[in-house]
Order: C-alpha cells, then sequence, then structure tokens
C-alpha cells in the first residue's frame, strides 16, 4: 500500500493507548498496518523506539477495528500508522 501519509497519533502520561483503525484507513493503509511506537526519553531530550522487541514492554494488539497498545507503564511520545 505505502502510497498514503501515516496515522500520526501523539500520547502523554498515559499506560495505554487506542488508535481507532475505520474503513477509511483500512482503504488507504492496508488491512495489515504497520505501527511503530515512539517514546520520549526526558533525559536524552530525544525521541526512541522498541518496535515491541522482547522485553520492551510495549505489546501492540489489533483487532481489526481498532490498534491497542499497552506501553508498559506510564509513557509519553507518538504511534505512527503506515
Amino acid at each position: 500500500m505505502g502510497c498514503c501519509k501515516p496515522l500520526i497519533q501523539f500520547f502523554s502520561d498515559v499506560a495505554t493507548s487506542t488508535v481507532a483503525y475505520p474503513a477509511t484507513l483500512k482503504a488507504a493503509l492496508g488491512s495489515s498496518p504497520r505501527v511503530d511506537v515512539w517514546y520520549f526519553d526526558t533525559v536524552l531530550n530525544e525521541f526512541y523506539t522498541d518496535n515491541g522487541t522482547p522485553g520492551s514492554g510495549t505489546q501492540v494488539k489489533f483487532d481489526g477495528s481498532n490498534i491497542n497498545i499497552d506501553h508498559g507503564g506510564l509513557a509519553s511520545g507518538y504511534i505512527k500508522v503506515s
């Protein structure tokens, strides 16, 4: 698919996030979206991603209409869906 601009959703000081994935996004981005979660490191003053690597604490689940993310504790950053 890769033809369209990604969806970016910011979050601040939350343990979980939900991104709605309606038919319009499915048509634009496909039925199996790529989800990247970027966190803000307040010490280094920069964003980083672990892309849900084992042991990272980040869990991404897609049920077909919502993308549910467990950040493994309070976190701030953004979610990129492409």
